[in-house]
């Protein structure tokens, strides 16, 4: 939660064989749905809570399509790592960031010794290294 709180979605893997007839709902726990194996990569983007039943749940982002599920979306209570979705998370903190664009082609052959990487010490105000043209 702190993580897509601060950054935004993580990567989540998930025994995805058993979201085929998902149409929309919170998945309820089920012991034999707990901590299976990974079949299929999905983006934890949020959480909330059914008010009603006090059940937490992550919302979830699939890559099926609008036509699938909650508009792509579904809702997997939380807690109890169903699908095994608590236990394959993945998610990047890039350590620096490019100020100017440098057109490249795709193996970057082209451009490699056209920047330079800013140390830390003069990381901008948000601790980032920053990667500058060198022709500027």
């Amino acid at each position: 939660m702190t993580e897509i709180y601060a950054r935004g979605p993580v990567t989540a893997g998930i025994a995805g064989l058993h979201l085929h007839n998902y149409t929309g709902g919170i998945i309820r726990d089920k012991e034999e749905w707990r901590n299976l194996h990974m079949t299929h990569e999905v983006e934890i983007v949020g959480w909330g809570m059914e008010i009603e039943t006090k059940v937490r749940y992550w919302i979830v982002r699939n890559s099926h399509g609008e036509y699938w599920g909650e508009l792509s979306f579904f809702r997997i209570q939380m807690g109890t790592n169903l699908l095994g979705i608590e236990s394959h998370n993945t998610w990047a903190t890039p350590g620096f960031f490019t100020i100017h664009n440098v057109p490249c082609i795709a193996d970057g052959s082209n451009c490699r010794n056209k920047s330079i990487l800013i140390e830390e010490s003069s990381s901008d105000v948000y601790g980032r290294r920053a990667l500058l043209n060198s022709s500027q």
